[in-house]
């Protein structure tokens, strides 16, 4: 008799504990974690959001006017410093003549190339520091 008494308040204790999880609400998809995949603009946004206690559309503004801000600014400068990220600076790489070489034995034509501006990223020093 005592097993059967132990055994309906189980069953009943674990029915109303079922019950009480199916009508909790769901929470929202806040928990993104940062994994070994590179992460999305919407996740970056995601874990800013919830870090700083904003919106995930607020701070995806955030990361549209910071890109856009860069662009402009790189622009006219020339150089662009993310305060602990990185450097964004453009570099002018020179027009070259056609010519022929000698590449593993054998004469190749090269093309000339006309001049270009690039973009290079390099990251700041305390970056750096943080992986030697």
């Amino acid at each position: 008799m005592k097993k059967m008494v132990k055994k309906s308040a189980m069953k009943s204790a674990m029915k109303s504990a079922m019950k009480a999880k199916a009508a909790a609400p769901s929470p929202m998809k806040s928990s993104v974690s940062i994994g070994k995949d590179k992460l999305s603009k919407s996740a970056m946004a995601q874990i800013i959001a919830d870090k700083v206690g904003i919106k995930r559309s607020q701070a995806a503004a955030v990361l549209a006017a910071l890109a856009e801000v860069t662009s402009q600014s790189l622009k006219k400068a020339g150089k662009v410093q993310i305060p602990g990220i990185v450097m964004v600076k453009t570099r002018n790489k020179p027009a070259t003549k056609a010519r022929t070489a000698m590449m593993f034995g054998k004469e190749c034509r090269i093309a000339a190339m006309k001049a270009k501006t690039v973009v290079k990223a390099l990251p700041v020093k305390a970056l750096k520091d943080e992986y030697k």
